[in-house]
Protein backbone atom coordinates (compact mmCIF):
# COMPACT_ATOMS: atom_id res chain seq x y z
CA UNK A 1 0.00 0.00 0.00
CA UNK A 2 2.97 2.24 0.83
CA UNK A 3 4.05 1.80 -2.74
CA UNK A 4 5.50 4.93 -4.44
CA UNK A 5 4.37 5.92 -7.74
CA UNK A 6 6.65 8.08 -9.78
CA UNK A 7 4.90 10.21 -12.41
CA UNK A 8 5.75 9.76 -16.04
CA UNK A 9 6.74 13.19 -16.91
CA UNK A 10 9.39 12.20 -13.58
CA UNK A 11 10.54 9.38 -15.08
CA UNK A 12 11.08 11.26 -18.45
CA UNK A 13 13.05 13.67 -16.83
CA UNK A 14 15.04 10.85 -15.10
CA UNK A 15 15.84 9.39 -18.86
CA UNK A 16 16.78 12.29 -20.46
CA UNK A 17 13.90 11.77 -22.86
CA UNK A 18 13.35 15.20 -24.01
CA UNK A 19 10.20 15.50 -26.89
CA UNK A 20 10.01 17.70 -29.92
CA UNK A 21 5.96 17.85 -30.39
CA UNK A 22 6.22 15.18 -32.69
CA UNK A 23 7.14 17.86 -34.95
CA UNK A 24 10.48 18.76 -37.40
CA UNK A 25 11.31 21.93 -36.08
CA UNK A 26 11.27 24.20 -39.21
CA UNK A 27 13.18 26.87 -37.85
CA UNK A 28 16.73 29.01 -37.59
CA UNK A 29 15.89 31.15 -34.67
CA UNK A 30 13.29 30.03 -32.56
CA UNK A 31 13.04 26.56 -30.87
CA UNK A 32 9.51 24.67 -30.90
CA UNK A 33 8.36 25.92 -27.20
CA UNK A 34 9.40 29.56 -28.57
CA UNK A 35 7.27 29.72 -31.25
CA UNK A 36 4.38 28.14 -29.44
CA UNK A 37 5.24 30.57 -26.48
CA UNK A 38 5.47 33.64 -29.47
CA UNK A 39 1.55 32.01 -30.82
CA UNK A 40 0.32 32.38 -27.27
CA UNK A 41 1.83 35.89 -26.25
CA UNK A 42 0.72 37.16 -29.45
CA UNK A 43 -3.12 36.41 -29.35
CA UNK A 44 -3.35 37.61 -25.38
CA UNK A 45 -1.78 40.52 -26.69
CA UNK A 46 -4.50 41.23 -29.14
CA UNK A 47 -6.90 40.26 -26.91
CA UNK A 48 -5.74 43.36 -23.96
CA UNK A 49 -4.96 45.87 -26.99
CA UNK A 50 -8.83 45.25 -27.79
CA UNK A 51 -9.52 45.49 -23.98
CA UNK A 52 -7.27 48.60 -23.43
CA UNK A 53 -9.03 50.30 -26.24
CA UNK A 54 -12.33 49.29 -25.40
CA UNK A 55 -11.38 51.19 -22.06
CA UNK A 56 -10.30 54.34 -23.52
CA UNK A 57 -7.22 53.03 -22.50
CA UNK A 58 -4.78 54.54 -24.67
CA UNK A 59 -1.57 54.53 -23.18
CA UNK A 60 -1.77 50.47 -21.98
CA UNK A 61 -2.88 49.95 -25.59
CA UNK A 62 0.37 51.70 -26.50
CA UNK A 63 2.14 49.67 -24.36
CA UNK A 64 0.70 46.19 -25.69
CA UNK A 65 1.21 47.36 -28.78
CA UNK A 66 5.21 47.64 -28.46
CA UNK A 67 5.14 44.50 -26.42
CA UNK A 68 3.85 42.90 -29.98
CA UNK A 69 6.05 45.00 -32.06
CA UNK A 70 8.78 43.00 -30.31
CA UNK A 71 6.96 39.45 -30.90
CA UNK A 72 7.01 40.64 -34.40
CA UNK A 73 10.71 41.73 -34.35
CA UNK A 74 11.68 38.11 -33.47
CA UNK A 75 9.41 36.81 -36.06
CA UNK A 76 11.11 38.98 -38.26
CA UNK A 77 15.02 38.19 -37.39
CA UNK A 78 14.03 34.26 -38.24
CA UNK A 79 12.63 35.37 -41.96
CA UNK A 80 15.88 37.20 -42.39
CA UNK A 81 18.07 34.20 -41.05
CA UNK A 82 16.08 32.43 -44.29
CA UNK A 83 17.12 35.01 -46.42
CA UNK A 84 20.81 34.09 -45.70
CA UNK A 85 19.87 30.28 -45.82
CA UNK A 86 18.62 30.83 -49.24
CA UNK A 87 21.63 32.70 -50.49
CA UNK A 88 23.72 30.10 -49.03
CA UNK A 89 21.25 27.40 -51.10
CA UNK A 90 21.67 28.84 -54.71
Amino acid sequence: MGERHMQLEDIQQACSVEEEMGYDVPFTTLTWARWQELQVRTLQGLSRFQRAIERRQPLLAAFVALEIEELAIELHKEACAWLGQEKRDV
